[in-house]
């Protein structure tokens, strides 16, 4: 097997992954935040039922062949490959685009997985700070500390940060210290209303619904990403356990209820 991409082999699935004992049956979301995709961690777990893995991308000659939406998985794994590739010809990717592809993939897709622990790959070179050759994304460092708080959701607070870098100091050192507080539950600044409410793009709502429907066996999915952009997004992303949760562990189950 021919091993691409750019996300970090070493840290996140050594320093991540093989720590961690949870049991023969635990099951492990993995969230990759990157420009680039992780073709090296998708290879590793794309038969595996036991890992729900989902991964936002910038999808362009950046990335390897693979990362695209169609990529979900093989043999009993199909579905929990999931992979939300941003085009490179979309506007600005920020904090808009990342809160909707968490509450229309992300969180649905995860809370019917219903994860023992939550790993995230923190690549930090989407931040707001880098420049342009860096991949033009600018989510704010506010943006992913919140998100951090709306992972923890998922798995009872039980939630690993792997730092695999990034491009500007400054701005992983903000978007570190986001998530740290996130995790400490200490105080923050989180996002305004205004940004909470704020519609992403056009072209970003296309590639989620396109997600979506390729991801339909997820019962989760069913609900279209324009009827959750109708719904006010503070409410969504702050409730625990919506109608998507699932109580049978196997993988025909968690994905089709």
């Amino acid at each position: 097997m021919t091993y691409q991409g750019f996300a970090g082999f070493s840290n996140f699935l050594e320093e991540g992954f093989k720590p961690l004992s949870f049991g023969a049956h635990s099951l492990f979301s993995l969230l990759l935040q990157d420009i680039h995709h992780a073709e090296i961690v998708q290879n590793v777990f794309y038969t595996d039922p036991k890992v729900l893995y989902i991964s936002l991308h910038r999808k362009d000659t950046l990335s390897p062949a693979r990362g695209g939406p169609t990529d979900v998985g093989s043999g009993d794994a199909v579905g929990f490959n999931v992979n939300v590739p941003w085009s490179d010809k979309l506007e600005t990717i920020g904090d808009a685009e990342y809160l909707a592809a968490f509450r229309t993939v992300v969180l649905p897709i995860g809370r019917q997985f219903s994860p023992d622990v939550v790993l995230v790959s923190s690549e930090f070179n989407a931040v707001d700070g880098h420049p342009a050759s860096s991949g033009g994304h600018r989510v704010s460092a506010n943006c992913f500390g919140f998100l951090t708080q709306r992972l923890m959701d998922l798995a009872k607070d039980r939630v690993v940060l792997v730092l695999e870098g990034g491009h500007d100091i400054m701005a992983i050192c903000d978007a570190s210290e986001a998530c740290v507080k996130a995790l400490l539950k200490y105080k923050f600044v989180a996002p305004s209303e205004d940004v909470l409410k704020k519609r992403p793009c056009a072209k970003a709502v296309q590639c989620l619904q396109k997600v979506l429907r390729i991801q339909s066996e997820w019962r989760c999915a069913a609900r279209g990403v324009c009827e959750r952009m109708n719904r006010n997004l503070a409410a969504v992303l702050s409730s625990k356990r919506a109608s998507c949760s699932g109580s049978d562990s196997s993988a025909a189950a968690r994905k089709k209820g």
